[in-house]
């Protein structure tokens, strides 16, 4: 394949997996609460653990939030990787994108295998995505004509 026609297909990958940590962002700010899937792993409602230890339940709405903010400068920070340098086909950008899938989408997904639920998922499709951009884009960014 035209290893232009290859790096259209990979900008498109990333772009798509930098549109998944936007969602995820705002989803995370947004409803700053227990998640269904929180709910199905520890068998409690927010309601129920606020009633044990309000604080708790406050200090898990944070960490929600946390990852939430996160996510949101993740996708910014693909953002600026994708349209900044990897669509002037730098190699810096090509490797911080790599840099950026490894060090926040991997950890992410591994950390909550054993909660399960729509965010593991998410964050291995989202890495699939990712990695598959970057394999695209490779033949373009470090391959001379």
């Amino acid at each position: 394949m035209n290893k232009n026609i290859l790096f259209k297909v990979g900008f498109i990958f990333l772009c798509l997996g930098t549109l998944v940590s936007f969602i995820y962002g705002f989803l995370y700010i947004g409803k700053g609460t227990f998640m269904e899937y929180h709910e199905r792993f520890t068998g409690l409602t927010p309601e129920l653990v606020a009633a044990y230890n309000t604080n708790l339940m406050v200090l898990i709405t944070i960490f929600i939030r946390i990852i939430g903010f996160a996510a949101l400068t993740v996708g910014i920070l693909m953002g600026i990787i994708i349209f900044a340098g990897l669509r002037a086909k730098e190699k810096w950008a090509w490797g911080a994108g790599l840099a950026v899938g490894l060090c926040f989408i991997l950890p992410l997904a591994v950390l909550t295998a054993p909660v399960g639920g729509t965010p593991y998922i998410s964050m291995l499709v989202a890495l699939v995505i990712v990695l598959a951009g970057l394999i695209c884009s490779f033949p373009a960014v470090f391959i001379q004509d």
